[in-house]
C-alpha cells in the first residue's frame, strides 16, 4: 500500500552480528509497524478502475460505476440472481417481468411480455405478449397473423406481389384506348402496337440523292422543313470555325464550287500542309511564302510523272514540267566554295580542299603562352601538377605535408583562369609526408602518390571522379625500393596495364606491368628502364603521349624538359632521345610536368615561384588529298603549306601469272634449315606463306617454322610451336595437310588412319587439338599404305598417294566438308608410276587444275600432271614438265607450292634436312593500260608562298620537284600518270605562274 510507510528497519538489524543488543526486535517496534498497518487499511482509498485475475465471487456487489466484465477470458455466472425479482438461472428458468427491454438484436425461446420495447435489431421468438408499444427496424416474428389478427394474407395484411391472372378483364383496356393520364386501366400489348403503328408513321428511306423528295412525302407532321433546315444551318462550317486538331476517320473530299479553292490560313505562320509517314513520326510540309515576300502566284503540277533523272521546271507562269538536264555553256563569272566535282566527256573535274590537322606533343615546337598562376597562398613547395580529363580541374601535391590541392579552371586548360576549390586532401599518414610524384588514372576514380621517403607508390580512391572531398585510402601499394629509392614521377599507359616511376637516384625510367589495371598492389617490375643520366642528373617527373610513343622527362639540373621516342608504344626498350625545351626563363627549379588530353599544352610547375607555367606544344599542318576514284581533273587552292596525297588509284595495269612451269624452273638459292626432329618426311606451307611446316616420323610430331618474308623458305626459324600426333598415330607420321582457313589439320602416318585436328588460332600448332575424329583407310577399298594427304580448297574432297609398291593418288569425297569421318572412296584415281616408281610426296594447286609429285627414283624430280576439271583425278594427266632436284637432294621425300604456282618447295631427308625453294613460274604486269590526271595548283591571293609536299612514290625529271610560283593568286599546272596503280608516280610540270 502506497500510503504505509515501514518505521523499523529489519534489514540493518539481520545484518548486526550475533550477540548484538540491537538485533533483536523488541514488541514496542511490532506495535508500531502493526497500528501503522492498520491505520493504512483503514484509509486507504477505493481503486479506480480495478482489474481481477483469476476467480473472483462477489455477494451483494454495489456498483457506482461500471462493471466491464467482457473478454476473451471472462465467464459471468449469474445463476440464481435477480433482474427486476425475476430469477436468473436454474433448471428451469423463472418467467421474467421486463418493464423495459432494448436491444439491437434478441431471441427469446419463452414467452415475453412487456409493457414497453424497443427492438433496433432483429427479434425473435415463439410466444410473446407485447401490451405496449414495439418498434424495431429489423423485427422477425414467425408469426404474425397470431401476433396481429390478421388471418389470412389473401383477405388482409398486405400486398408483396400482383399476378395479371389475378386481374378480371374488365380492368383491361381495348385497342380504342387513348392513353390519358386519368386512366385506371391495364393496357393490352395489342393496344399498345395499335396505338404505336396508328401515331408514328413509317419513313421510307431513299437512297437515290438525285431523287427529288418534297415535303409532303413527309407522313410525320413533328418533322417540317423549316426545322430541317435548321439544323443543315447549323451544321454548315464556316471557314473560321476548325480549330486545334482534327481527327477524320475516312476520306475527307473538299469540294470548293466553280473556280473556288480550298484555302490553308495562316496564323503567325504561313499557311502549311503536311504530309506524314504512316506512323506519324516523320513527314514533310510545303508551306507558304511569308507575307513579307507579297508574293501571290499559282503552280499547276505536270501532266505526267516524268522519267527517271528529269527534274521540274517552270515555264514562267507556275506551269511545271519535267525535263531532262542539258549541258550548255556557262556565261559570267563563277565562285567555287569547298569541293566541285563535274563529269564531262572523259574527264571528271573536282576542285579540293584542304584539311588542317593539328598534332600535339611537339616540344620541338613548344613556346611559353604567358600564362601561369601561383599555388603560393596554398603551398610554397609544389612538386606536381595534375589535371582532369576536361581541363577544368586542376592539382598540385605538397613536398613536404603530401596535401594535395584542388582548383578550378573558368577556361579549360587555362591556368590563368584558375581558382582554388578550398578542396584539399593529405596522403601525409601512408606517405610519411614527403612526396614528390602524384597522378591520376584515366577517369579520375583513383590517384596515386610517390613517397620519397618511403621508396613506394600508394593508390587512394575518390568516390566522386577528381573530387579531393570525396578521396580515401584503399590499403594498396607497391615498393620499387628495388629499382629506385628516390622517387620522384609516376605515369600509367591509357588502360593501367603498364607504370613508369623515374627518380634521382638512378636517373632512369623503369616500366612495370599491372595484371590489374590500374592496381598497383598487382605490379611486377618488367626487367626495362631507360637511363635518362646522359640529358640529367636530377629527373624531377615524367609524362608519356596518349599513344604512348613519346615520353617526358621534367629536370632541374638543365631547368628543361627531354623528350624521348619509343618505336614500339609504351615499350621503353625501344627509346632513344629526340630533344629537348628550356623551361628556365620561367623557373630554375621544374619539379612537375603534364599536358593536356591531346598534347597541344604542356604544364611545368617549379619551386622557385611555386608557380604553374603553361605553354603551347602543337603545329597545325594542312594536307589534301586527290581522290583517283572521283576524278582526273584536279583543282586546289592553297590556305596553308600542304602535304599532298593521292589515293585509290585505278589498278592500271593487268598482272599476268604464269605459275607452276617445272620445265622452266630453277633453284631460287633460297633454303631453310629444319632444325627439329630426326626423320622428316613430308612438308606443307599455310596458304599466307607465313608458316612452313615438317613432319618428323620418328617423333611423331609436325613442327612449325615461321617466315618473316611470306613465302621466303630462307627468312624461316623455328617457332617453338610442335604438335604431338603419337596418341593418335602410334608409328609414324607420313603427311599433313590444312583447310585453306587454316582451321584443320589432317595428318596420315603409318597406321594408314587419318586423323583430323581443330586449332583455335589459324596456322598455329600450340593451339591444336585432336577432333575425335578419324578415318580408316582399310575399310574404303584402298587397303595401301598411304605416304601423303591433300584437301580440295572446299574441304568436300581428300586425296592419298600410296607408298612406292603402287604409286597412286585416290580420290576420296567428304559428304561433310572437312569431316573425315564422312569420307568415302570416290573409285577414282591418278597413276603416277610411270614417271617415279618411288614417289615419296606431292601437292595440289589452290585451284585444283595441277597436283606436283617428287620421288627418290633418278633424276630426283618433281612432275606436274594437269586436271581438265578441278579436282576430279578422272581427268588428271601427265603435263610433260619436270624439275630436277638431285643438285639439292636425292632423298627428296616432300613437295609443296605457294598459291600462284611460282614458287615450289622440296624437303629432303638425307645430311642436314632442309627445305629447298625453287622459281617455277612468273608474275608479271602488263603495261597495257595508265591512268592519268591533271592537278592546277593556286597560290592564295595574300602572296604568302605556301609549298607543296608531294608524294614520295611521285619521280620527277632529274628527280627535282618542281618549286610553287610564290605571287599572289598564281597558277601552275602539273601531269600525273601511273601505269602500276600507284605504285609509282610520274610528275610533269605543264607550266607554271600560267596568266
Amino acid at each position: 500500500m502506497s500510503n504505509y510507510v515501514k518505521s523499523t528497519n529489519f534489514t540493518a538489524k539481520d545484518s548486526l552480528p550475533t550477540g548484538d543488543a540491537n538485533k533483536v526486535v523488541r514488541g514496542s517496534e511490532f506495535d508500531t509497524e502493526f497500528d501503522a498497518l492498520a491505520t493504512a487499511v483503514a484509509t486507504k482509498a477505493d481503486l479506480a478502475s480495478p482489474t481481477f485475475t483469476g476467480t473472483a465471487t462477489f455477494d451483494g456487489l454495489t456498483a457506482t460505476g461500471t462493471v466491464n466484465l467482457s473478454g476473451a477470458n471472462v465467464t459471468t455466472n449469474i445463476d440464481g440472481g435477480t433482474i427486476d425479482n425475476a430469477v436468473i438461472g436454474g433448471t428451469t428458468p423463472a418467467a421474467g417481468t421486463f418493464l423495459a427491454v432494448a436491444g439491437t438484436t434478441g431471441t427469446f425461446s419463452g414467452a415475453v411480455s412487456g409493457t414497453t420495447g424497443t427492438f433496433s435489431g432483429a427479434v425473435s421468438g415463439t410466444t410473446g405478449t407485447f401490451s405496449g408499444a414495439v418498434t424495431g427496424s429489423n423485427l422477425n416474428i414467425s408469426n404474425w397473423d397470431t401476433a396481429f389478427g390478421w388471418g389470412n394474407h389473401a383477405s388482409a395484411g398486405y400486398l408483396t406481389s400482383v399476378d395479371f391472372s389475378d386481374i378480371s378483364a374488365s380492368a383491361i383496356t381495348t385497342s380504342s384506348e387513348t392513353f390519358a393520364d386519368s386512366d385506371t386501366q391495364l393496357p393490352t400489348n395489342a393496344a399498345v402496337i395499335d396505338y404505336v403503328a396508328a401515331t408514328i408513321p413509317q419513313i421510307a428511306e431513299i437512297n437515290d440523292l438525285t431523287a427529288s423528295v418534297t415535303w409532303a412525302d413527309v407522313p410525320d407532321a413533328n418533322i417540317t422543313q423549316s426545322s430541317v433546315t435548321q439544323h443543315q444551318a447549323a451544321l454548315s462550317i464556316a471557314a473560321t470555325q476548325l480549330t486545334g486538331n482534327i481527327t477524320v476517320p475516312g476520306n475527307v473530299y473538299l469540294a470548293p464550287s466553280g473556280t473556288g479553292f480550298t484555302e490553308l490560313r495562316g496564323n503567325t505562320n504561313a499557311g502549311a500542309i503536311r504530309f506524314n509517314c504512316e506512323s506519324n513520326s516523320h513527314g514533310v510540309t510545303i508551306k507558304g511564302p511569308p507575307h513579307s515576300a507579297a508574293a501571290t502566284y499559282e503552280l499547276e503540277l505536270p501532266n505526267a510523272d516524268g522519267s527517271a533523272g528529269q527534274f521540274l521546271k517552270t515555264d514562267g507562269s507556275g506551269k511545271l514540267s519535267f525535263d531532262t538536264v542539258s549541258v550548255n555553256n556557262i556565261s559570267g563569272d563563277v565562285t567555287i566554295t569547298g569541293e566541285l566535282l563535274a563529269d564531262s566527256y572523259n574527264e571528271k573535274f573536282k576542285r579540293v580542299s584542304s584539311v588542317a590537322a593539328t598534332t600535339g606533343y611537339l616540344l620541338s615546337s613548344a613556346a611559353y603562352d604567358s600564362k601561369s598562376f601561383s599555388f603560393a597562398s596554398q603551398t610554397t613547395a609544389p612538386q606536381a601538377v595534375q589535371f582532369n580529363s576536361n581541363g577544368t580541374k586542376m592539382y598540385t601535391i605538397d613536398q613536404n605535408s603530401a596535401v594535395i590541392y584542388q582548383y578550378s579552371l573558368s577556361t579549360a586548360y587555362d591556368v590563368s583562369t584558375a581558382s582554388y576549390d578550398s578542396v584539399s586532401f593529405s596522403a601525409g599518414s601512408e606517405t610519411s609526408s614527403s612526396t614528390y610524384g602524384f597522378n591520376f588514372n584515366n577517369d579520375g576514380t583513383k590517384f596515386y602518390v610517390l613517397s620519397y621517403a618511403n621508396d613506394a607508390v600508394y593508390q587512394y580512391s575518390c568516390s566522386t571522379a577528381y573530387d579531393m572531398s570525396t578521396a580515401s585510402y584503399e590499403s594498396k601499394s607497391f615498393s620499387h625500393a628495388s629499382q629506385e629509392t628516390d622517387s620522384t614521377g609516376i605515369v600509367f599507359n591509357n588502360d593501367g596495364t603498364k607504370m613508369y616511376i623515374t627518380g634521382s637516384g638512378s636517373d632512369a625510367i623503369y616500366q612495370y606491368s599491372l595484371s590489374t589495371g590500374f592496381d598497383v598492389s598487382t605490379a611486377s617490375y618488367d626487367s626495362v628502364s631507360l637511363s635518362v643520366s646522359s640529358q640529367t642528373s636530377q629527373p624531377t617527373d615524367l609524362a608519356i603521349s596518349s599513344d604512348g610513343t613519346k615520353i617526358f622527362i621534367c629536370d632541374n639540373t638543365n631547368d628543361s624538359v627531354f623528350q624521348y621516342n619509343l618505336s614500339t608504344a609504351y615499350d621503353l626498350s625501344t627509346a632513344s632521345y629526340s630533344t629537348s625545351f628550356s623551361v628556365t626563363s620561367q623557373d630554375t627549379i621544374p619539379n612537375g610536368l603534364t599536358f593536356s588530353s591531346d598534347g597541344t599544352k604542356m604544364y611545368m610547375v617549379g619551386t622557385s615561384n611555386d608557380t604553374v607555367y603553361q605553354y603551347s606544344t602543337s603545329s597545325t599542318s594542312s594536307s589534301t588529298t586527290f581522290d583517283c576514284e572521283d576524278a582526273n581533273v584536279f583543282e586546289t587552292e592553297l590556305d596553308a603549306n600542304t602535304t599532298v596525297v593521292f589515293s585509290n588509284p585505278p589498278a592500271s595495269g593487268t598482272n599476268v601469272v604464269n605459275g607452276y612451269l617445272l620445265s622452266t624452273g630453277s633453284y631460287a638459292s633460297k633454303e631453310g634449315t629444319v632444325s627439329q626432329g630426326t626423320n622428316i618426311q613430308n612438308l606443307a606451307v599455310s596458304h599466307d606463306g607465313l608458316h612452313f611446316y615438317a613432319a618428323d616420323y620418328g617423333n611423331n610430331l609436325i613442327y612449325q617454322y615461321d617466315a618473316t618474308t611470306a613465302f621466303d623458305v630462307s627468312t624461316i626459324s623455328y617457332a617453338s610451336k610442335a604438335l604431338d600426333v603419337s596418341s593418335q598415330e602410334t608409328t609414324g607420321i607420313y603427311g599433313c595437310s590444312f583447310s585453306n582457313s587454316g582451321y584443320k589439320l589432317y595428318v596420315i602416318g603409318a597406321t594408314n588412319d587419318v586423323f583430323e585436328y581443330t586449332l583455335t588460332t589459324a596456322y598455329d600448332l600450340s593451339t591444336a587439338s585432336y577432333a575425335s575424329k578419324s578415318f580408316d583407310v582399310a575399310t574404303s577399298g584402298t587397303n595401301f599404305l598411304m605416304l601423303d594427304i591433300e584437301m580440295s580448297s572446299d574441304g568436300t574432297k581428300m586425296y592419298l598417294m600410296t607408298n612406292n609398291n603402287y604409286d597412286t593418288i585416290y580420290q576420296y569425297n567428304l559428304s561433310t566438308a572437312y569431316d573425315v569421318t564422312t569420307a568415302s572412296y570416290a573409285s577414282k584415281s591418278l597413276a603416277i608410276g610411270s614417271q617415279d616408281t618411288a614417289t615419296a610426296g606431292f601437292t595440289l594447286s589452290s585451284d585444283g587444275t595441277k597436283i606436283l609429285t617428287v620421288g627418290g627414283t633418278s633424276p630426283d624430280s618433281i612432275y606436274r600432271y594437269d586436271l581438265s576439271t578441278a579436282y576430279d583425278l578422272a581427268t588428271a594427266s601427265y603435263a610433260s614438265q619436270s624439275l630436277s632436284v638431285t643438285s639439292q637432294s636425292t632423298v627428296p621425300v616432300g613437295v609443296a607450292v605457294n598459291t600462284d604456282g611460282t614458287k615450289t618447295y622440296m624437303v629432303s631427308n638425307v645430311g642436314t634436312e632442309k627445305i629447298y625453294q625453287y622459281t617455277t613460274g612468273t608474275s608479271e604486269l602488263i603495261d597495257s593500260t595508265a591512268y592519268g590526271m591533271s592537278l592546277k595548283v593556286i597560290q592564295d591571293s595574300g602572296a604568302s608562298g605556301y609549298t607543296v609536299t608531294w608524294p614520295t612514290s611521285v619521280k620527277w625529271p632529274a628527280a627535282t620537284a618542281p618549286t610553287l610560283t610564290a605571287t599572289a593568286s598564281a597558277e601552275d599546272q602539273f601531269v600525273f600518270y601511273t601505269k602500276d596503280g600507284g605504285t609509282n608516280w610520274y610528275g610533269f610540270t605543264a607550266g607554271q605562274a600560267l596568266g
